[in-house]
């Protein structure tokens, strides 16, 4: 496997499982990812948020994408960057429209962009159950 094949997968799986750490205890949530590549994985929230709050208090996170046709999953520990990036904001406000409902513009301080970077992601299927040790480590 390739870093190519770990953007194609999450791009193509973009729903995903998001872990975050609030002091001693885990959190999971659903979130859609905005896109894949160069550098890591791209998403968007509000600084208003629990989860914007818990990656600037602890930016280690992990993101799990899930075919639900195949049954593989792949999961990419990370760091959370926030993006302070004015183009990057309307580039995603111009991918994804139905944003602009919640924020008065690109230069809302609401508005969070986001990258999961620097880390490692690994691909596992049933036919590897008990095997996640010997998984390859791709890293981005």
């Amino acid at each position: 496997m390739e870093l190519n094949d770990v953007y194609e997968f999450a791009n193509i799986n973009p729903l995903c499982y998001l872990a975050t750490v609030e002091k001693d205890q885990p959190r999971v949530r659903a979130f859609v990812m905005w896109y894949a590549g160069d550098k890591g994985f791209y998403f968007h929230t509000s600084s208003r948020k629990e989860v914007f709050k818990q990656i600037v208090s602890n930016p280690k996170v992990e993101v799990c994408f899930y075919a639900t046709q195949s049954g593989a999953m792949m999961r990419a520990a990370g760091k959370a960057v926030v993006l302070d990036d004015l183009e990057m904001k309307k580039k995603l406000l111009e991918d994804l429209p139905y944003i602009k409902q919640m924020v008065r513009g690109p230069d809302d301080p609401d508005l969070i962009v986001f990258r999961v970077q620097d880390g490692d992601a690994r691909f596992w299927t049933i036919g590897e159950n008990r095997m996640e040790s010997k998984a390859e480590r791709i890293r981005f």
